[in-house]
């Protein structure tokens, strides 16, 4: 009976610890200073070349482990070149701007914003207490389709002209690029040390197993098992503009190990 009475209590003690994290707890390297710059959203990259990477974040899972991408749903994740995420933001006065590049060996959607391969992003206030916003986009099979899910949103939400989505199949991989305006986020403005509480959440489907299987990203735990403010990431908007000192800064930051 009391070797019961102990387990029971430790496995409530978890839950609260897992339940109850602060934020920062969540995620690895959960804090991002974006330099200011106009970023144009054309599915090209070159705008981001001298903007900081984050790479393989590592994220808790809901068991308590420490991972850089979470199988789901029979889901069976090989490797990095079978997923890996990199994830940045930039900003000016007019728009926060959302960087995602993921290695990806087979791109899987069938018309879903959500269910294959896609992004969820979580928008939540400055203290990580209250989800604001949620969007979603994603690109559909065979008729190069951008699909936007504005799933809680403000002002209108994303529009097409806000999200570009480019699958290179001979690279085997998928470049991911919006911009967010003040108004979309509900803010009145951006300015220098504004903080925004960011989750992105990269799905992952395969061609054998389609849906979402799995994912990774920054914070992805704020998009799945209900929507969770306090698993968002901290964006700050810096004063640093990207050209400068770009050269001598290095541009992919890799999730610490555990």
């Amino acid at each position: 009976m009391k070797n019961r009475f102990l387990f029971f209590t430790i496995l409530i003690l978890t839950f609260f610890s897992l339940n109850f994290a602060n934020a920062g707890d969540w995620i690895d390297n959960d804090e991002y200073s974006a330099p200011t710059g106009t970023i144009e959203i054309d599915g090209n990259d070159d705008d981001w070349m001298w903007v900081e990477k984050y790479t393989d974040i590592e994220f808790l899972t809901a068991n308590g482990d420490w991972t850089v991408f979470e199988e789901y749903n029979g889901g069976v994740w090989e490797g990095p070149e079978d997923h890996t995420t990199s994830v940045a933001f930039a900003w000016d006065e007019d728009y926060l701007y959302m960087y995602a590049f993921v290695i990806d060996d087979e791109h899987q959607n069938n018309n879903s914003w959500f269910d294959g391969d896609a992004v969820q992003v979580v928008i939540a206030d400055n203290k990580q207490a209250t989800v604001t916003q949620l969007y979603n986009y994603a690109l559909t099979d065979g008729v190069d389709n951008i699909l936007i899910g504005n799933e809680t949103a403000t002002a209108g939400g994303l529009q097409p002209e806000d999200v570009a989505i480019v699958r290179d199949d001979d690279a085997k991989t998928t470049f991911y690029e919006a911009r967010y305006s003040s108004d979309i986020l509900g803010l009145k403005g951006f300015e220098e040390d504004m903080q925004i509480g960011v989750g992105i959440c990269v799905n992952d489907g395969d061609a054998d197993t389609p849906g979402q299987k799995g994912w990774s990203g920054w914070g992805p735990h704020a998009a799945v098992f209900g929507k969770n403010a306090e698993k968002t990431g901290l964006v700050t908007l810096s004063s640093d503009p990207i050209a400068v000192g770009a050269r001598d800064k290095l541009t992919t930051t890799w999730g610490s190990v555990k």
